[in-house]
């Protein structure tokens, strides 16, 4: 499945069908809230998430990007020196 924008595929000039890899913080420590905003059933649901409010969570989540060493699995290599540098300051 494609994880990318059209602007993206056009100024990389990625393929139509890949792969991607995505991290995710398995057993989160944080927890997150569901509020009533009214008292009609049809009245939405406020969601307060609290992703990454626990200090545990941030560093699980920060720990794969810190290596740098999955930039090398991108094909093609185009922008493994971008992705490099978005990630430096999380080291």
């Amino acid at each position: 499945m494609p994880k990318s924008t059209a602007e993206n595929v056009a100024r990389f000039g990625l393929p139509d069908a890949g792969w991607t890899l995505f991290g995710a913080v398995a057993h989160p420590k944080n927890r997150g809230r569901l509020r009533l905003t009214g008292s009609n059933p049809s009245d939405p649901i406020m969601i307060d998430a609290n992703t990454l409010s626990d200090p545990d969570d941030l560093k699980a989540a920060i720990a794969p990007c810190k290596g740098g060493h999955f930039a090398d699995w991108e094909q093609p290599k185009l922008f493994a020196k971008e992705i490099r540098v978005a990630f430096r300051s999380l080291r």
